[in-house]
């Protein structure tokens, strides 16, 4: 054996061999015995049967139940059944405790429930039987008071109510009676049921709250309004979707109106529902045929009527008045607004528009402290509003005037006063050529044939501080004075 072969035995010799040449085996660790799963939990027994259920509270939109405990039970299931719809979807409401609330029902629905206990483990979940029905109605809201209530009506047109002209009606209570919100009556012209509104008595300083026995109603008849035989106004004419009469217990109350008159303390009223002959309605009649209408109105030395091209006029507010003026300036801004579109409504045609503010060199005009002075009229067709330092001493009014010759209208005592927006109107109607009727009790007058008379509830009849003033004849009028061009 060569040298290098022995040395390589001996290598191997040494890493592991003894001399003898005998191998050595690794240390073995024991494997422990396997433990036995453990055992799983049973499925729990069902618990018993709830008993006892019954109403414990209800109102108008809800119940709630109560019933026994039921031993080892770890909550409920309770199912409602509605009579209205018995075999439809329902909700299973599931609660810990031996009670249940149930809400969002309408007044008077009939509900019935039966509940059965649930008992749930690690073992799983097991329900008991169900309990028998148990019946519940939800309360109906209390009835309101009623109140009796005659109706009677200010004094028509002899000719009929016109487009544009006022029904108002007073309804009286046998007791008095406050008011919430903006109640309605309806009433029946021809085929239409029209809903008047509610009008405070504001001119009076009378607010809706205080109670009254007088509450009054007002209704703008329509152009499409006719009615020979005369309106009519039911018992349950009274409509509270939008307000309330409350008595003196501000609980609401429920109206019945008993009879309906002509007007106040007629001998003669009417049933509810029956025709009030006195009071028909013609709605918009054939326009008049025109004969001197504009030849007076030039007479009163109306510059509008003489600048009249077919071209609507341009109402504007002075820019010069005062900074706490300007407000109540553009309130009026809006009735100008309601009396153009009344008098397109009516005639077919505008002619008269909201132009807006105008600078003091572009007015045309001076004011002196008592009135308007130098009228130039730098462009025609402007009508201008204004106010003027003077003071009325002899009233302590503010007073609205009319400068027909310069197309402007203007309040005193630099004060624009809005009780009434029929004062804008009946000086508009002056810069249009008109002026106060002859038979009404103003005591300003012009001769006979200067300016065509306005009618008298233009003149100084309007009392409600939101009417515009004029009448159909007063806007049927404007055809023959501003003809269309």
């Amino acid at each position: 054996m060569s040298r290098t072969l022995c040395g390589i035995l001996l290598l191997a010799a040494a890493c592991g061999t003894s001399s003898d040449s005998t191998s050595v085996a690794p240390p073995v660790t024991p494997t422990p015995p396997a433990q036995p799963a453990p055992m799983p939990e049973p499925t729990p027994e069902p618990p018993g049967q709830v008993t006892g259920v019954k109403v414990a509270d209800v109102g108008q939109d809800f119940v709630s139940w109560t019933w026994n405990a039921v031993e080892g039970a770890t909550g409920y299931e309770a199912v409602p059944y509605l009579s209205s719809n018995p075999d439809g979807e329902r909700e299973t409401f599931f609660v810990t405790e031996p009670s249940v609330r149930m809400d969002g029902f309408e007044p008077g629905t009939k509900i019935s429930i039966h509940v059965r206990a649930v008992r749930e483990t690690a073992g799983g979940r097991a329900v008991g039987p169900w309990s028998n029905r148990v019946h519940a109605e939800t309360l109906l809201p209390k009835p309101a008071p009623n109140v009796e209530a005659i109706v009677w009506l200010y004094k028509g047109s002899a000719d009929g109510y016109l487009m544009g002209e006022k029904i108002r009606v007073v309804v009286e209570f046998e007791q008095r009676l406050s008011v919430e919100g903006s109640p309605r009556l309806a009433i029946e012209i021809g085929d239409h049921v029209r809903l008047a509104d509610f009008s405070p008595w504001i001119e009076d300083d009378f607010p809706p709250e205080r109670p009254s026995f007088l509450q009054r109603f007002d209704y703008e008849v329509l152009s499409d309004d006719e009615d020979a035989d005369g309106i009519s106004i039911h018992s349950d004419a009274l409509d509270f979707s939008e307000g309330a009469f409350l008595n003196s217990a501000g609980v609401k109350i429920e109206v019945e109106i008993t009879a309906v008159a002509a007007e106040r303390d007629s001998p003669n009223p009417v049933e509810p529902g029956e025709a009030l002959d006195t009071h028909r309605v013609l709605g918009l009649p054939e326009p008049r045929v025109c004969t001197n209408e504009r030849r007076q109105a030039l007479r009163y030395d109306a510059v509008l009527v003489r600048e009249w091209d077919g071209t609507p006029f341009q109402f504007y507010w002075d820019a010069s008045i005062p900074d706490r003026e300007k407000a109540d300036a553009e309130h009026f801004f809006d009735v100008v607004e309601r009396l153009s579109d009344r008098v397109e409504e009516q005639i077919g045609y505008s002619i008269l528009e909201v132009a807006g503010w105008i600078e003091e060199d572009e007015r045309g005009f001076r004011i002196s402290h008592t009135d308007i002075r130098q009228c130039t009229r730098p462009q025609p067709g402007r009508i201008v509003a204004t106010v003027v330092p003077e003071v009325i001493p002899s009233s302590g009014l503010v007073i609205a005037k009319a400068r027909p010759r310069c197309g402007v209208l203007y309040w005193t005592s630099n004060d624009v006063d809005t009780t009434l927006d029929g004062v804008m109107a009946h000086e508009i109607w002056h810069l249009f050529g008109f002026q106060h009727n002859p038979l009404s009790t103003h005591p300003n007058k012009s001769p006979r044939g200067v300016g065509y008379p306005m009618s008298i509830h233009l003149t100084n009849q309007y009392t409600d501080p939101r009417e515009l003033g004029p009448n159909f004849h007063d806007i049927d009028a404007l055809r023959c004075i501003f003809p269309r061009r």
